[in-house]
């Protein structure tokens, strides 16, 4: 039977879609082993920007040669469809968003599939994150901001069916996951499908789910968030006070260009209204400088926003101009350089912001989901933290990895915490 080693690129979507095509080779027979040792190498890729198709390009350029089978899988095989040999004219095989279970037909012969809209729901799965796991509850996104290729790659907005993602649940609860992060292109849409369904709904069938102890909502969309799904995060004790919501920016022309179907008065009104009501609450957003338009003035709103909204958790991206979308063909584009001294100025403005937010925490007790040991520590991460993109906590103490446990934080430090578990 074929040896199968895999590499997964890209965002936490990606990273489930990798775990279940695993685990539908595991059901079929097949050995995963690290790429190293492997027959076959299945890379899934990202393509949503620039950046990320170069670093894709290097990773699978690196295998050329090596007498292995390659295998490209995700968002790469959609943007480049059929060209996709051309460009990389070693490989054996290739399969798109929409048809992830014909993996083994990909295997078995050289095949190449392209779709991007369709359902590529798979009910296996291998865990790589525990004692935390990624819950994917939609593919696609019909939001069609200007800027944005995810519609082209994934296809249309459509949500997973209600009853297979809380079998999924289950499942991993079932062997120790104690946090659910919840992910999607947009998930504050999520059940849009059907009239008696929302994200709301789902986050509270979840909580009923035994050994989940947290539940963390990803990429929320500001324009789709509804005072069910407020009160949902207020009132669930499951619910982690903690959502990701990227606004891109606040200047009505650049949110208007971007298409973004809100406005900086709804913004300014949205922030104050989620802290007022859920108690405790750390927002993270994610921000866009050197879009189209941008000049000084805009730039100077966008930071004086941020000053006001004191985010605890702030991403900063430069505009990437992607071939094809509508952004692209915009003709007053902002200066590469002019774009990195923006984004170096966002993130020291939030490096101050962060610091001021770490003082306040000092000396306090914190929830820390434990997740790994490293040298005389325990490393984890409190409510206030998402996976990969936020702080960590070092813990000193007995514990042991999947338990969540009373910390009482005594130094701070640059994206770090240390406590001591009580």
């Amino acid at each position: 039977m074929l040896r199968i080693g895999f590499i997964s690129l890209g965002c936490p979507k990606n990273l489930v879609d990798s775990e279940k095509i695993m685990g539908l080779l595991l059901k079929e027979g097949y050995k995963i082993v690290h790429p190293e040792d492997a027959d076959v190498v299945i890379i899934n890729t990202c393509a949503f920007l620039d950046l990320a198709r170069k670093e894709n390009h290097a990773v699978i350029e690196r295998w050329e040669g090596k007498g292995k089978k390659i295998i490209i899988a995700g968002c790469l095989v959609t943007y480049y469809g059929e060209e996709i040999n051309r460009v990389f004219p070693f490989i054996s095989g290739s399969i798109g968003i929409a048809d992830l279970s014909k993996i083994s037909q990909v295997l078995r012969k050289p095949s190449f599939f392209f779709s991007k809209n369709g359902n590529n729901y798979l009910t296996e799965r291998v865990l790589t994150t525990f004692p935390r796991a990624y819950l994917k509850i939609s593919e696609g996104c019909s939001n069609r901001c200007s800027y944005c290729l995810i519609p082209e790659l994934r296809g249309e907005y459509r949500s997973y069916p209600p009853e297979l993602l809380l079998a999924e649940a289950r499942v991993l609860a079932e062997s120790g996951v104690k946090e659910i992060v919840l992910v999607g292109q947009d998930t504050a849409i999520y059940g849009k499908e059907w009239e008696e369904w929302s994200l709301a709904r789902l986050i509270r069938e979840i909580s009923k789910i035994s050994g989940i102890e947290w539940i963390r909502v990803m990429y929320l969309h500001p324009r789709h968030i509804t005072q069910e799904l407020i009160e949902c995060v207020a009132e669930n004790e499951k619910v982690v006070k903690y959502l990701d919501i990227p606004i891109q920016h606040c200047n009505d022309e650049i949110l208007a260009r971007m298409n973004r179907g809100i406005t900086k008065r709804e913004l300014f009104h949205l922030f104050p209204d989620l802290r007022s009501k859920i108690r405790n609450l750390t927002l993270r957003t994610t921000v866009m400088v050197g879009f189209p338009g941008e000049g000084e003035k805009e730039f100077k709103e966008l930071k004086s926003f941020l000053e006001e909204m004191e985010f605890e958790r702030v991403g900063v991206f430069a505009y990437s101009q992607e071939p094809g979308t509508p952004a692209s063909f915009f003709k007053d584009q902002v200066d590469e350089k002019v774009k990195e001294v923006r984004r170096e100025e966002i993130y020291s403005l939030q490096k101050e912001i962060m610091e001021k937010k770490n003082r306040e925490i000092q000396g306090k007790v914190l929830k820390v989901l434990i997740e790994e040991k490293e040298k005389d520590y325990w490393i984890g991460r409190s409510e206030r933290d998402a996976p990969e993109i936020d702080e960590v906590v070092k813990v000193k103490g007995d514990v042991k990895i999947g338990e969540i446990v009373k910390v009482k934080i005594k130094k701070v430090g640059e994206y770090f915490l240390e406590g001591e578990a009580l």
